[in-house]
């Protein structure tokens, strides 16, 4: 401001007389009008009114966020999740369930430590919401070929649990099946986050990760016997196995009375040295090889009151159990069914294949953000 002012200065004298000769150049002001005589019998002209503008109140501010995770040990995403059976989300560790959810584009975190939950964020069909999930009900996949207990290796196919996050990482287990007996159960692996997925099906070569090549010879394991499995052959086994019928395996090396082999049992696939003693002679071999690559709605259906779309996205809170939380949006232009009107908020419900709000919920918007949303014809 200063430097602007030193500029300005030295033309305050040129300007005050530029001024003073205008003013003696300006004519005369001529006199006013004398005011106008209204007949009698005729109204005044009216004036324009004064234009009154009210204040606007601020919106009523959203219920607090649902419970979030501030340093989670392992993040996963996936464009395309999907669930065999409903996930369960609620507001908070052993909260009420706010909605189940089938599928969608999601993020999944989980907690580091032993816990027996993460945070699921969801998104389908225009809505987005997150909240608390059971341990129990995040599935992952293996991403990368790795060992759990030194021989058994997941397929992509095997559904794996999350038992413990760490910084970066996290360890997971698996069910066997009755062929599979763990010599010190459960079976475990601690892996990156990177070695794991939300997604079934991750191409794996799990014979040539594991022996250097993807095929090997076709040997039966014998039936009716504890056949043990060892990582390392001068080391304790790690798994048994035991076979109601002959089954095939590959074999990819003989030293001396032992050799390494490869079996798929169901979604696994257990890699390491047994007695040579216990393979047969195999014609052909099985016709598929070993490796591992390879509806609803929000809210009941209630005829609303009216459907709106609206230009701007439209937070969300769920009220179930007396407990209200943020839990996401609407985004623009989806479809909204006003289910029943209300101040400060409005009972909402929203169409949706894949999340839907539990029976004891009720989907929050605020009424003031829905005022300017266009109301479409049935």
């Amino acid at each position: 401001m200063r430097r602007r002012t030193a500029l300005i200065a030295p033309w305050r004298g040129t300007m005050a007389g530029i001024a003073v000769s205008l003013a003696a150049c300006t004519p005369a002001p001529v006199a006013a009008p004398p005011p106008a005589v209204i007949p009698k019998g005729l109204a005044a002209p009216a004036t324009a009114a004064a234009t009154v503008v009210e204040a606007v109140e601020p919106p009523v501010a959203m219920p607090p966020m649902v419970v979030r995770l501030t340093d989670p040990a392992c993040a996963w995403s996936s464009e395309s999740w999907r669930r065999r059976e409903v996930a369960l989300l609620r507001l908070r560790v052993n909260g009420p369930v706010f909605a189940q959810v089938m599928g969608g584009r999601v993020q999944v975190q989980i907690p580091v430590g032993v816990h027996e939950h993460g945070m699921l964020d969801v998104g389908s069909e225009g809505l987005v919401v997150a909240g608390v999930v059971a341990r129990e009900q995040v599935t992952l996949f293996a991403a990368r070929a790795f060992a759990m207990n030194g021989v058994v290796f997941p397929t992509s196919r095997a559904p794996l649990s999350w038992t413990e996050g760490f910084a970066d990482g996290v360890t997971v287990t698996t069910a066997l099946p009755r062929e599979i007996v763990a010599q010190s159960p459960p079976v475990v692996a601690k892996r990156l986050c990177s070695d794991l997925t939300l997604d079934r099906g991750t191409t794996l070569d799990l014979a040539k990760e594991v022996f250097g090549q993807s095929r090997g010879n076709y040997r039966l394991l014998s039936v009716g016997r504890k056949i043990e499995v060892f990582s390392d052959p001068t080391r304790p086994a790690e798994v048994k196995l035991m076979f109601a019928e002959d089954t095939f395996a590959q074999s990819f090396k003989t030293l001396g009375a032992y050799s390494s082999i490869g079996v798929a049992i169901g979604d696994l696939f257990v890699a390491g040295w047994v007695k040579t003693a216990h393979l047969k002679e195999a014609r052909g071999g099985p016709e598929s090889g070993v490796g591992g690559g390879g509806f609803g709605m929000i809210g009941a259906r209630i005829k609303p009151l009216m459907t709106v779309t609206c230009a701007a996205d439209v937070p969300i809170a769920v009220e179930v159990d007396g407990e209200r939380a943020t839990v996401g949006y609407i985004l623009a232009p989806t479809p909204i069914e006003i289910r029943d009107r209300g101040e400060p908020f409005t009972h909402i419900q929203v169409k949706n294949r894949n999340i839907h709000v539990d029976g004891n919920a009720r989907l929050l918007a605020r009424a003031s953000d829905l005022l300017a949303c266009r109301k479409l014809e049935p």
